[in-house]
């Protein structure tokens, strides 16, 4: 088995374990995906952003639109419910797990989505190992907050890990509505406005 064969048969157990209706329908070929908010439209709020970019196989995963829920916490109003979206993906040669969030305003409740989500990711590699003899272990995880509006810039404390590397201290990108930023700028940890990603792609 080639790289690439390898990498289609690792999406391909990952959409195993996932029920079909917690998952977008990727194309084979498709080079962009987009993340929604099903709510009822609001001024400010970020309605959908365009992942694009994306060369390699990808699954896109809903960990709340479970039904029946999984898990507690995904129900809603308990425990603040789970993050937006996991995509997995190769990107420049390395195997990601991103846990995705769209934030509109505050971010009350964001800790704990965080920490559901990644409780989830490792459920998702554990079912892969044991099921499928399939393993993730060295898929890097990162964890990103898309947030509308520009953000205060924060300094990485000495011993502290960069931001996007572990659920605690995810990193968070500026966007607008309807932004599309490129794969990579979720897969790299460090802070970029999407304005700095879009000219980069």
């Amino acid at each position: 088995m080639n790289e690439q064969e390898r990498l289609n048969h690792i999406i391909k157990v990952l959409k195993e374990v996932v029920s079909s209706g917690c998952q977008q329908s990727i194309a084979t070929g498709q080079h962009r995906v987009t993340l929604r908010e099903t709510k009822a439209a609001a001024k400010g709020r970020l309605d959908e952003i365009h992942i694009g970019s994306i060369t390699e196989p990808i699954a896109l995963f809903f960990p709340d639109k479970a039904r029946p829920m999984l898990c507690g916490f995904l129900a809603e109003g308990n425990t603040q419910k789970a993050c937006d979206a996991i995509l997995a993906t190769h990107y420049d040669g390395i195997g990601y797990l991103i846990v995705c969030e769209m934030k509109s305003g505050g971010t009350k409740g964001l800790a704990a989505q965080i920490r559901n989500t990644a409780c989830f990711v490792e459920l998702l590699v554990n079912l892969a190992f044991h099921h499928h003899d399939l393993d993730l272990s060295q898929w890097q995880r990162r964890y990103v907050v898309l947030c509308a509006g520009r953000l205060h810039k924060s300094k990485t404390r000495v011993g502290e890990p960069k931001a996007g590397l572990c659920p605690s201290r995810p990193k968070e990108i500026s966007v607008r509505n309807k932004a599309e930023l490129p794969i990579g700028a979720l897969c790299s940890p460090i802070v970029k406005n999407a304005s700095d990603s879009e000219r980069r792609s």
